[in-house]
């Protein structure tokens, strides 16, 4: 078995946030059935980061 990746973390946050749960590093621990919190952390942080950027972007208005 493969260690949980980067992307399992992004897509079990994404799951959460659909089904209305804050995605913590517990909430995606119990949501993938295990993993590191060693592993989650930096991910969950990357996986936010990457958030907030899109919601900037989405205000941005591009001249036409």
């Amino acid at each position: 078995m493969t260690g949980i990746t980067e992307q399992d973390i992004f897509n079990a946050a994404e799951a959460l946030v659909v089904n209305g749960q804050r995605p913590t590093q517990t909430s995606v621990r119990e949501f993938l059935g295990g993993g590191s919190f060693a592993t989650i952390g930096p991910a969950l942080k990357r996986w936010r980061t990457a958030q907030a950027e899109q919601h900037e972007l989405a205000g941005v208005e591009l001249p036409g």
